[in-house]
């Protein structure tokens, strides 16, 4: 060590200290000089041991819930809500509602989402609805909706996007219709009218009775083991009835598909979906009925026009045809839609109430076939 030479001790001597007390400091600078080595020999090898680390608890494993039919149909996620802003405007508007059920319920979702993009309040001369749903946001206000205090606003075509009914003066109070039969209208406010177009339970509960049947009767006309929770319920609405039996209808420009229609649209159906049952609704069962069998063909005992809408709504997906009884089972339904390419004859009066391309009428992401 260079402090236990004799330079060492001279370097003390400098401070002329005598000189037992610098060969005493010189023993101690020595051996602090060999801990100080030493604790960093040490340190540098234990720095290359690995130090033990507890292993991560593993997570438990999660069980996959089994759900059975009635969960599945009575539990599907309700759609979410939007918080309602204030009114920009005092003035309202009023949907004129008449019609079907299909009818009154575009009039009511178009009116509100107009409503809602041009800051009015809404109120109703009547609620011809309120034995389906429960939930509707317009107030029944007589007084408000007479006809005769109000000034009338239409679109200029009956089943197509008509941009200039969002642009109303605010200097009036309106009575608004007469169809306005396109989702753009109330596109952007989805789920706030899926939210109202939420079935009675009562409905609900005998649509769900009435599935519950049809998978046990469909699972147990097959070889195969299946749990009703597995099969697929697929829509087929048919309207025919009063389209053939109304002449007005015919000259009107409705088109009415036929039977390969339907076949067509169930067989690509099959290429999507496996374990199907197919649900009939219609105005005409007689004529289905003698078109269309088998195990995978079913016709709900329950034959009123709420209760069958309830059915079909309730279903995983959906084929219509024409109408707008169809359309709102199918748009309620979600899942897959096929629908009628071509409802309206060229040339006719209905066919110049659509747009071009028919898709301010069909959503974007619904499947044509003819």
């Amino acid at each position: 060590m260079a402090f236990g030479s004799s330079s060492g001790i001279r370097f003390f001597n400098y401070f002329a200290l005598p000189s037992h007390v610098v060969r005493f400091m010189a023993r101690v600078v020595i051996m602090g000089s060999c801990l100080l080595f030493i604790s960093l020999l040490i340190s540098s090898k234990s720095s290359k041991i690995p130090q033990y680390q507890k292993p991560p608890t593993p997570l438990p494993m999660r069980k996959k819930a089994s759900r059975s039919l009635t969960a599945t149909l009575l539990q599907r996620p309700s759609p979410s809500t939007t918080t309602i802003p204030k009114q920009k405007t005092g003035y309202y508007l009023c949907p004129k509602l008449t019609g079907g059920l299909g009818n009154s319920m575009f009039v009511y979702a178009s009116v509100y989402g107009i409503a809602r993009s041009t800051g009015r309040q809404l109120f109703m001369e009547h609620n011809n609805m309120d034995a389906v749903f429960g939930h509707l946001n317009g107030t029944v206000n007589k007084e408000l909706c007479n006809r005769k205090r109000l000034k009338e606003l239409k679109s200029k075509t009956h089943c197509s996007y008509d941009p200039d009914m969002l642009q109303m003066p605010d200097q009036h109070n309106y009575l608004v219709g007469e169809y306005l039969q396109s989702f753009k209208y109330f596109e952007k406010y989805q789920n706030e009218i899926r939210q109202q177009f939420t079935i009675k339970q009562e409905l609900k509960n005998k649509a769900c009775e009435c599935l519950q049947d049809i998978a046990k009767n469909y699972t147990s006309s097959l070889n195969k083991t299946l749990s009703t929770s597995s099969v697929t319920f697929i829509s087929v609405h048919v309207r025919r009835g009063d389209m053939l039996e109304q002449s007005h209808f015919r000259k009107y420009g409705y088109q009415i598909p036929k039977e390969d229609y339907v076949i067509k649209a169930m067989a690509y159906m099959k290429t999507l979906y496996s374990n199907i049952a197919f649900v009939f609704a219609s105005n005409d069962m007689k004529w289905v009925k003698s078109k269309f069998h088998g195990k995978d063909i079913f016709f709900p005992k329950l034959s009123d026009a709420h209760s069958q809408f309830a059915i079909l709504s309730s279903c995983n997906h959906s084929i219509t045809s024409i109408g707008t009884y169809g359309w709102w089972s199918a748009y309620l339904a979600g899942g897959t839609t096929l629908y009628y390419k071509y409802p309206a004859r060229e040339g006719s009066d209905l066919r110049k109430q659509f747009s071009s391309d028919y898709k301010d009428f069909f959503l974007r992401n619904w499947i044509g076939l003819s």
